[in-house]
């Protein structure tokens, strides 16, 4: 029986994102009924087990905020101007769809809002133009503190992250106590979640600096395989009925659990097809993820939700949610670049 070690290259970066893609899309069609227009009558009639499976599926947040870290860790200049750099790249396609598809087709709602609701929604801090935005202001927060956060975990490592990640759940803990319905008021709403997801954002940096996926070496035979499959469902599972110990989220052990799964699956696995569909969406994820938000905002899904009502088979509707937003991506990067 051979040995392989884990390979986490650009390509698998891309398998990741493509696999948190497909949880994103089957979350948002299968986690909500407000999510639909009335007129469809939509009833989650799926077993409330299947339900809570469904709305576990949010574990794509965590990988993508993993994936934040991981990546950052691979910068030359890990300064501001990489930091506006990358932060400028993905607002240029948020603003892109929002401009094109939600803005031309929300003047209703949008009408009697002022300058300072308009100037939020640009920058997710106010999610009332795409439900999904709010990680736009994560990655903005995310850019602005690795400067200084990858330096205190390059010198100081896991005792680094340790007294980080301590340091922002005192301050959840202070904003909690201090501010009252501080989850009504936008900019304390964002930046506690932003502290909240900031501990795994410094753990998927420390994990690629010292590279600890490439040094796992895992038996290359079907047992291995099936054992990383059957990982995915048990984790799942897990999620739904364990997400966090008060502000503590469990997906700080989650998701890196849920990548290395991925990760095992993938490095076994030589269909280059099977591969090649997962990159394809895993670049094109970023795209997929603002435009599928058109289908379920308020302010625009009265006019695109259609496009996907193709069935009242939820499965159905996911399918052709995730293909007709990958074709509508294809062009638009094109055009963006």
């Amino acid at each position: 029986m051979g040995y392989k070690y884990i390979t986490f290259d650009k390509d698998m970066t891309a398998i990741i994102k493509g696999v948190a893609i497909i949880f994103m899309i089957f979350l948002h069609c299968f986690g909500w009924e407000s999510w639909y227009l009335p007129e469809y009558h939509i009833h989650l009639s799926h077993s409330s087990f299947l339900y809570k499976i469904m709305t576990a599926m949010q574990i794509c947040v965590g990988m993508y905020v993993f994936m934040i870290g991981y990546g950052y860790a691979f910068a030359k200049n890990k300064n501001i101007e990489y930091s506006f750099k990358h932060t400028s790249r993905l607002l240029k396609i948020f603003w892109s769809i929002l401009f094109l598809f939600v803005i031309p087709v929300s003047f209703k709602y949008t009408a009697s809002k002022n300058a300072g609701w308009f100037f939020l929604n640009l920058f997710g801090i106010v999610e009332d133009l795409s439900w999904v935005s709010w990680f736009v202001a994560l990655y903005i927060w995310s850019m602005i503190l690795m400067p200084f956060i990858g330096r205190i975990l390059d010198r100081w490592r896991w005792i680094g992250i340790i007294v980080a990640s301590i340091v922002c759940y005192a301050c959840m803990v202070l904003i909690h106590q201090l501010v009252p319905d501080f989850n009504r008021r936008d900019w304390w709403h964002i930046i506690f979640v932003c502290l909240g997801w900031t501990p795994l954002i410094m753990i998927g940096y420390l994990t690629a600096k010292l590279k600890l996926v490439e040094k796992i070496k895992i038996p290359e035979n079907g047992i291995t395989l099936s054992a990383a499959i059957i990982l995915i469902p048990v984790i799942l599972i897990l999620k739904s009925k364990y997400q966090s110990l008060m502000i503590l989220n469990f997906d700080l052990i989650y998701a890196p659990l849920m990548i290395l799964c991925v990760l095992t699956i993938f490095t076994l696995i030589r269909n280059r097809v099977i591969k090649g569909i997962f990159i394809e969406l895993g670049n094109m994820s970023v795209y997929m993820w603002f435009i599928h938000s058109i289908f379920f905002t308020i302010c625009s899904s009265r006019i695109y939700q259609p496009l996907i009502m193709i069935s009242d088979n939820l499965w159905v509707v996911a399918i052709w949610t995730i293909l007709l937003s990958y074709l509508i991506s294809i062009p638009l990067k094109r055009i963006i670049g």
